[in-house]
């Protein structure tokens, strides 16, 4: 069937309606839209899979770290407390991403340091300097020059 012959308005519905009544190879969900997509194309399905490789991975995790990192620096711009900044969900998310987290932390503390730098020290178990007068800024480019050796 050919999409151009069907009237705009019935496009999406009717493709939804091909698809899900043909034997699906793959079908899932779209998280954001709500979509219901199904691929019985064998060709096809092999493509879906290979999108799930590392480039993709890692895409998915800078889009993951950004909208942590926005919703941690709006929610916590405002705190003293450095309990409410480490303990804030996003915060901890962030950490919880481990080591896949790190390039994406990297490349924002080095344009604008920031207490993200803290999220090195959690997920390295370790602090980058153990002189108390250490600023913010200076972490940040202890920690950089360290991890980018």
């Amino acid at each position: 069937m050919r999409l151009t012959s069907v009237p705009q308005l019935f496009k999406p519905l009717t493709l939804s309606i091909g698809l899900a009544t043909a034997m699906p190879l793959y079908s899932a969900i779209d998280d954001y839209s709500g979509i219901f997509s199904t691929i019985t194309d064998t060709s096809m399905n092999n493509s879906v899979k290979r999108a799930d490789s590392e480039n993709f991975k890692s895409i998915n995790s800078k889009i993951r770290f950004q909208t942590l990192y926005e919703t941690w620096r709006d929610e916590t711009c405002f705190l003293s407390s450095i309990q409410d900044i480490v303990n804030h969900e996003a915060f901890k998310a962030i950490v919880a991403m481990d080591k896949n987290a790190v390039p994406f932390i990297l490349e924002e503390i080095d344009n604008n340091p920031s207490t993200l730098v803290w999220a090195l020290n959690y997920i390295y178990h370790r602090k980058i300097s153990n002189n108390p007068k250490t600023t913010v800024a200076e972490a940040c480019k202890l920690w950089v020059k360290e991890l980018n050796k």
